[in-house]
This record gives structure tokens, sequence and C-alpha cells, in this order.
């Protein structure tokens, strides 16, 4: 008797200590992604003119990013900074910020279109979008390009000659975008959900 019961312990201890790397491995990841929400949400809060405008632009982050299947803090670091450093109000914000994401999902979402959207904000925050950053977007995201060239009625090369030009501030791009809106929500609504998406969206 006192042998099996040793030999049960032997097995609940190796249980134990085998499970231990995995526990620490998920409180590592929440602990992140704690962290990584605190980040976001000072950046909301920082864009933000009232507490009210703070908790819809909460909202408005999490559900764009859920629908879209892209990072939360990605979607939320858009809207700040096209809230913030473009001007823009924020209904116009959480509008593009959609439209944006949902059009970067039509050439396959993932870290390029993540990458060209933080070039777009950071293009956008400076002024207008132009060299480097709108290199990132024509190719990582060619979808998003061809919406704001077709949003202003030129083509490609005619976008890049506005650009050189200064003119891809962020009233134009959103001008631009917000023309073609009900063209992006359609093709978006006939995306299949992705195992990708789906993960994000847990996460």
């Amino acid at each position: 008797s006192i042998s099996t019961q040793l030999q049960n312990t032997k097995q609940q201890l190796i249980g134990l200590f085998l499970g231990v790397p995995a526990i620490t491995g998920l409180f590592s990841g929440f602990t992140k992604l704690a962290e990584t929400a605190a980040t976001v949400n000072a950046r909301l809060k920082l864009a933000a003119e009232s507490s009210q405008e703070f908790a819809q632009s909460q909202d408005d982050a999490q559900r764009i990013a859920l629908n879209a299947g892209q990072a939360y803090e990605a979607i939320a670091g858009l809207y700040s900074k096209l809230r913030v450093n473009a001007g823009l109000a924020a209904e116009d914000a959480a509008k593009l910020t959609e439209v944006i994401a949902q059009a970067t999902q039509l050439d396959g979402g993932g870290a390029g279109a993540e990458a060209a959207v933080f070039q777009l904000q950071q293009g956008l925050a400076a002024g207008a979008l132009r060299g480097e950053e709108l290199n990132s977007v024509l190719e990582q995201t060619p979808s998003l390009a061809k919406a704001i060239a077709d949003g202003l009625g030129v083509n490609i090369g005619q976008l890049r000659k506005i650009a050189e030009q200064g003119g891809l501030t962020a009233d134009v791009v959103k001008d631009a975008l917000f023309k073609m809106q009900n063209q992006i929500e359609s093709d978006f609504s006939k995306l299949p959900v992705t195992t990708s998406r789906a993960f994000q969206n847990i996460r």
C-alpha cells in the first residue's frame, strides 16, 4: 500500500513539474497582453477629449479589430494617430480606421499589412503620405493603394506624383477612401474567415 502511494505521489510530482513551463508560458503571455492593453488604452485616452469619447474609442477599436481580424494595438494605434497627429474628428478617425483595416485584408492581412498600416499612419501623422511610407503601402497593400487612387480618380503613377508634391494629406486620403467605402466593404464581406484571423480574434 505504501509502495503504491509513493508511486502515485511520484507520478503526480512529475506531472506537476512538467506543467510548470506551460503554466509559466501561459502566465507570461497573459502578462504581455495586459501590458499591451494598458499601453494601447493610454494612447486612446490621450487622443480622447472626454471619458465618454475614450470609452467609445475603445469600443470602436475592439469592434474594428475583431471584424477585420487584426491586432487591437495596431487598430487602436492607427485610430489615435489619425485622431491626434492627423487632426481628424473622432467619428472620421474611427470610420477611416475601419475602411483601412478592411482594405488591407483584401491583400491577405498579416505582418505585411500591419507594417503598411504603421507606415501609413506615420506618413499621415507627418503631414502627408509620401516616399518610403507610400512605397510600403504600394508594395504590401496594393488594394489599399488602388482604393486611394480610384477615390481620387487617378492611376498609381499619378498617385505617386501627387504624393511627391505632398498632396496625400490625411484629409485627401480620408475623402478618397470614403468614396470607395461601399466597394471596399462589399469586397471585404466576400472574404472567408481564415485561421490566422480567427486566432487573432482569440488573442
